[in-house]
């Protein structure tokens, strides 16, 4: 579900049905994107969304005046997709909802965990274990095909395996009705022995 941003910030063209405009196309998702992944042709990837955001239009300018304005310090340093990144950091830690997770040992298998969400309501959940560092989304990201898409019952999913057997963290995700992540929590994974 990639953006992909050219090294020419202001790089304007319909290449192959793609159109970048100001520097950026986006792709829909599943879309192969491995030739835009090869270091040499310059374009950055980046799997958060499949749709372009209003600040993606913006000119570096434009973005350096907005993210200021968010209370942001501007680095020339910074490439366009590094400029969008930050402002919806910014804005994601305004706007993004809170969860009440808990993990605890799965009921019947060792190795699996057991994972409640207090209120769920009847919105959709998807989850990621890892090692060390917990998985991250930002307000309006798009959980990819590395997450995994709860199915609960009265706010508890059992029997979920992590994706190594070495990791110690879980998060979870709301969806909402678009698609995109509206509220997140982190929390220490524990597993059945």
């Amino acid at each position: 579900m990639p953006r992909i941003y050219a090294q020419n910030e202001s790089h304007e063209i319909d290449w192959a049905q793609l159109a970048f405009v100001e520097g950026v196309a986006a792709v829909p998702a599943g879309t192969n994107t491995a030739w835009f992944e090869v270091s040499a042709r310059h374009y950055t990837v980046d799997g958060s969304k499949n749709h372009l955001e209003l600040w993606d239009g913006m000119t570096v300018a434009q973005l350096d005046a907005f993210y200021a304005w968010l209370g942001g310090t501007v680095s020339a340093d910074d490439t366009k997709a590094q400029k969008v990144r930050k402002i919806e950091t910014s804005l994601s830690a305004k706007y993004i909802g809170t969860l009440t997770i808990a993990s605890a040992a799965a009921t019947d298998d060792a190795g699996k965990t057991k994972i409640t969400i207090t209120n769920p309501g009847t919105a959709t959940y998807y989850f990621k274990t890892a090692k060390t560092t917990a998985a991250a989304l930002l307000y309006g990201d798009e959980p990819d095909s590395t997450w995994t898409k709860m199915t609960l019952t009265e706010g508890v999913q059992d029997e979920i395996a992590p994706g190594a057997a070495d990791h110690d963290k879980v998060t979870v995700v709301r969806v909402n009705a678009a698609g995109t992540v509206d509220a997140i929590k982190n929390a220490n994974l524990t597993v059945k022995t």
